[in-house]
């Protein structure tokens, strides 16, 4: 009797957990949505795609759209699983701009196979593509998929990148996703939206109960005067807090602290 052998696109398919199951889609949902912080609801995705087969992960959201990169630093969160060494290089040495698979995620809508997302821009061989090629040849993964999360959250570009494991090729990812795509489109638009009303990580930390109560009525349009009495505090007393909250979030003034606030959900407005 011949053997059955199983390549790992074969071995990815089997082992797909049910939807039920504590690692399925259900749960998965369901844990995401009950996170309380960024870091949480990362670690969840990040140990769901685990179970699936994912290696390596990236995921990045920007308020906005200022640059030819499509990120500004500033007002982004990237997030990342895998080798630190890689994400040294593709994302701190700002390789990624460069890659046909951002320009899908800048550009385009919804997802795409690896293959696909560079097959839609011009693959010419650059310096910086040169250099991520040799990177992914390092770190292993030859196919994976990339997805546009742009549009759910009004002012919110956003974009997920998934690497599966060695041994998969482009005929696996397909057949990956047409078995668990709108599995993997859900989870992932999911913690987009999760992501999206939690503050940022740390954040919390760095405004006073005070602070924020003093942004909060500054962004409802109240004046120093105004916010004191509704507060019961002095002028002078007000004026400090907003001082502090303009340092804390690195402000030149109001208006742009309470953007700054806004941006990061740390506002009740």
């Amino acid at each position: 009797m011949v053997p059955v052998v199983r390549n790992e696109c074969d071995n990815i398919l089997a082992d797909w957990p049910d939807p039920t199951a504590p690692e399925g889609a259900l749960t998965l949902l369901s844990d995401l949505l009950a996170c309380r912080s960024i870091d949480a609801a990362w670690g969840r995705f990040v140990t769901a795609m685990g179970a699936r087969g994912f290696v390596r992960m990236s995921y990045g959201n920007s308020r906005l759209r200022a640059k030819e990169s499509g990120w500004d630093r500033r007002n982004s969160i990237i997030l990342h699983h895998g080798p630190q060494a890689f994400f040294d290089a593709y994302i701190d040495g700002e390789l990624f701009i460069h890659n046909p698979i951002f320009h899908w995620v800048r550009d385009r809508s919804g997802f795409a196979t690896w293959e696909q997302a560079r097959a839609a821009f011009s693959d010419k061989l650059t310096p910086e593509l040169e250099k991520i090629r040799a990177l992914e040849a390092k770190y292993g993964g030859e196919a994976g998929f990339t997805g546009s999360l742009s549009g759910l959250v009004p002012g919110l570009e956003g974009g997920i990148g998934l690497n599966l494991r060695p041994g998969v090729d482009e005929a696996g990812a397909q057949a990956i996703w047409a078995s668990h795509g709108a599995e993997l489109e859900t989870a992932a638009r999911a913690l987009h939206l999760r992501i999206s009303s939690l503050p940022r990580s740390g954040a919390t930390q760095r405004l006073t109960t005070r602070q924020r109560e003093c942004l909060e009525w500054a962004a409802r349009g109240k004046r120093t005067r105004d916010i004191a009495a509704i507060m019961d505090l002095s002028v002078p007393t007000v004026e400090k807090h907003m001082r502090l909250a303009r340092e804390a979030l690195d402000s030149d003034s109001t208006a742009q602290a309470v953007h700054e606030a806004q941006t990061r959900n740390l506002l009740m407005v």
